[in-house]
């Protein structure tokens, strides 16, 4: 009978772990040979045949090892494949995007422009009104004046007949004719006056709505162009982020 065997457990289980098996595999063999040294008092020959049986353990796991880095290898290989052709793919949807931006932004320009010549076009179309009016206004002014430089002769050449007539009552008719031609001129340029501040004011509130009209369309041109930007710039931040992702996976 050979004395008992001291066996270190704890050193046969690191042992086991450096050659590829799991803390909970070193520990349950150890155990399992402790167990069979202690309850056998194994004689050389059966600690031979356990040697054997180790060493033959020991290498079919060092090839199970060497099978599953193989395997591990293949997995890393067709992995950086599948992130190579995603990689290429999502530059592919960069490219269509941005290419997709900046036909929107070409076309976002067109409708500007086209918007813009428009609006001049009813500008010029404006002003050419507000300049007819103003023309047919002077037109009627000139007229209204001319009639009553026509009516003040007539009424004048009237007066100098009852003059001869009735020189008192002339001299009457005069002064009163006077202060009535007084105030029909004043109520005329009263009404001159109004009629040039009613069109001053008409032209001034037509330019304003024009600056308001430019100033919506700047606005609104300046709000897509940012809306376009941020949009581009959010698809590009999430695609870096899916690329960096990746790129940790390797």
């Amino acid at each position: 009978m050979l004395a008992a065997i001291e066996f270190d457990t704890l050193s046969y289980a690191n042992e086991l772990q450096k050659v590829g098996f799991t803390g909970q595999q070193a520990e349950v063999q150890a155990k399992t040979l402790k167990r069979i040294i202690d309850s056998n008092l194994a004689a050389k020959q059966d600690i031979l045949m356990l040697q054997k049986e180790i060493a033959e353990t020991k290498s079919a796991l060092q090839k199970d090892i060497e099978n599953n880095a193989n395997a591990a290898k293949q997995d890393i290989l067709m992995l950086q494949k599948e992130i190579a052709e995603t990689k290429s793919a999502l530059q592919k949807d960069i490219e269509n995007n941005a290419n997709a931006a900046k036909q929107d932004i070409l076309m976002l320009q067109k409708e500007i422009a086209e918007t813009k010549s428009a609006l001049q076009k009813d500008i010029e179309n404006n002003a050419n009104a507000a300049k007819q009016d103003i023309l047919m206004l002077q037109k009627e002014i000139a007229e209204i004046k001319g009639a009553l430089q026509k009516e003040i002769a007539e009424t004048k050449g009237a007066l100098q007949k009852d003059i001869e007539n009735n020189a008192n009552a002339a001299k009457q008719d005069i002064l009163m004719l006077q202060k009535e031609i007084a105030e029909t001129k004043s109520a005329l340029q009263k009404d001159i006056e109004n009629n040039a501040n009613a069109a001053k004011q008409d032209i001034l509130m037509l330019q304003k709505e024009i600056a308001e009209i430019k100033g919506a369309l700047q606005k609104e041109i300046a709000e897509t162009k940012g809306g376009v930007i941020k949009w581009v710039a959010g698809m590009l931040l999430a695609q870096s982020a899916v690329i960096a992702t990746l790129v940790k996976l390797l």
